[in-house]
């Protein structure tokens, strides 16, 4: 039939589908070429209704009283056909329903006209009919060669698999055809607790949120994706949606690098987990070990302070009566420099237990500072260093003896790396970034009850020294960090966390001028 007459006719029909006069014509046919697309597209302008289906030679063109069989085929945009006509009741009745199972698998005519437009492979492959996906995903596992991976979003996904003998399938193939089985699914399946097989590797994965998608990968040929519209369903047929059929390499190989991302995602996690769990048990016996370390230093301190008090009064006896006696300073030098070792180790003990205690009170600084310059000043052996320091009348709520034995730390520390020169004491307030002094504070009036919230107090020791060598800066406050062969490294430990404990900070630096250091540490002021 001519080809002009053809479309003429299907105009007419539309037309009074147009106006209601009649139900309008829905066309099945394969659609794999541009010159199909030609056709198709013509018919879709006039208002037919258009679905492909692969490898159908024939096409249907059914009313309410007869239909048309028709052998087609295109040339340069024109349609040709071989047709066979009937208006027998049961043949129509027989090809209406046939016409409505492809139709309702079939894919949209625009669809496939965009898949042609665009380039798309014609080897992606739609499935709606749950039946047809579900003897297709049986014929893949039983088709593999080399191998399987296996991706199943719930655990519900498993029990529905068993009632289809996939475990059996997936078996067979691992010990008959030798074939490598990968298989993720979320947390244990009893299921599949049955594969043990060497060639069957089963890692667990969460489960997805609002899991729809299993994906079967074979031989790196064939990717089949299943979308599943009841997760809950009992059977296989009720849970799918539809399915997706991929064979073209680069679809496939995108699914396998999602598969192969997954896997090696499991096996990382698994190693970080044995990794925690490790140094979970390396730090339980840790925590032991540092208990038992900090119960024998407390014990071992307690019992060096008890000889050393008599020894203390001894000396100090000692020293009163024969002032000039060499070896009676040696006696009590040394008798000091043991007691503040005991002392040490039971504040360090006290700081890494959380058991340090401070007794806060209204303290004048200056009378905390002078204490330990006397106290300095008696280790002053060759005359070649002084401290210097103006005292003023700066209180603060703190631990008076604390503060001292903050002070007295940074002290020594000057004392030991200098050996000639001047060691300076300086104290100042400061409101923010405004240094004030106090003493004209208290000579304006301003000596109030109440300070603002950044208001503290800054103590500057500086020295002459040699300054703080490039290999302690980085661990200066730290326990044991020392350069000195006189002390253990605990002083500026204590210190650093005796200031914090007051609220304040301690720091050092070694002067712009190259020559010696500066420890300072700040502490908030009361003004009463």
């Amino acid at each position: 039939m001519d080809q002009s007459i053809i479309f003429d006719s299907i105009k007419k029909v539309l037309d009074k589908h147009k106006k209601g006069d009649h139900e309008g014509i829905r066309w099945l046919t394969t659609i794999d070429t541009k010159e199909d697309l030609k056709v198709a597209r013509r018919s879709m302008d006039l208002g037919m209704k258009i679905r492909h289906i692969e490898n159908i030679p024939i096409s249907i063109l059914l009313t309410d009283k007869d239909f048309n069989l028709a052998v087609d085929s295109t040339k340069d945009g024109n349609l040709y056909s071989r047709e066979l006509a009937s208006n027998d009741r049961t043949y129509l009745k027989l090809f209406s329903s046939l016409f409505e199972y492809f139709w309702k698998n079939g894919i949209d005519a625009e669809q496939r006209l965009k898949e042609i437009e665009y380039g798309y492979d014609s080897s992606i492959r739609v499935i709606t009919n749950p039946d047809e996906i579900l003897q297709l995903y049986d014929s893949l596992l039983r088709s593999s060669k080399k191998e399987l991976d296996i991706i199943f979003p719930s655990i519900k996904s498993g029990s529905r698999d068993d009632q289809i003998a996939t475990t059996q399938f997936i078996e067979e193939a691992a010990e008959r055809r030798s074939v490598r089985v990968r298989i993720l699914m979320p947390t244990y399946d009893k299921y599949y607790d049955q594969l043990r097989h060497r060639n069957i590797k089963i890692r667990y994965i969460q489960s997805w949120q609002n899991a729809r998608l299993t994906i079967l990968i074979v031989d790196k040929e064939v990717a089949l994706v299943l979308d599943l519209k009841d997760n809950l369903a009992e059977k296989f047929t009720d849970s799918v949606g539809l399915a997706t059929l991929f064979k073209d390499k680069s679809n496939v190989m995108s699914y396998v690098t999602i598969v192969d991302a997954f896997w090696n995602e499991v096996h990382l996690y698994e190693q970080l987990k044995e990794v925690n769990e490790q140094l979970s048990l390396a730090h339980q016996k840790l925590k032991t070990h540092d208990k038992i370390q900090q119960e024998f230093i407390n014990i071992a301190a307690h019992e060096l302070k008890t000889p050393l008090q008599p020894l203390l009064l001894s000396s100090e006896t000692l020293r009163s009566s024969m002032p000039d006696e060499e070896d009676v300073q040696i006696v009590y030098r040394n008798s000091k420099k043991l007691q503040t070792l005991a002392n040490n180790i039971l504040d360090v003990t006290r700081i890494e237990s959380n058991s340090l205690r401070l007794d806060k009170k209204r303290t004048n600084l200056s009378d905390v500072v002078l204490s330990a310059v006397r106290d300095m000043k008696t280790r002053i052996l060759n005359g070649k260093s002084k401290i210097i320091y103006e005292p003023q009348e700066i209180f603060v709520e703190a631990d008076g003896e604390r503060i001292t034995q903050v002070v007295s730390n940074l002290l020594s520390n000057a004392l030991k790396f200098t050996q000639e020169g001047e060691i300076r004491i300086t104290a100042y307030i400061t409101r923010g970034h405004e240094r004030r002094d106090y003493r004209e504070d208290v000579g304006r009036g301003n000596n109030t009850s109440s300070t603002g919230d950044d208001e503290k107090v800054i103590i500057r020791i500086r020295d002459s020294g040699v300054g703080i060598s490039p290999d302690i800066q980085p661990k200066l406050f730290s326990k044991f960090a020392t350069k000195s062969f006189d002390g253990i490294g605990l002083g500026l430990f204590i210190s650093k966390n005796i200031v914090e404990a007051h609220g304040g900070k301690l720091w050092g630096e070694n002067n712009a001028d190259g020559k010696g250091a500066t420890f300072g540490f700040s502490l908030p002021i009361s003004l009463l």
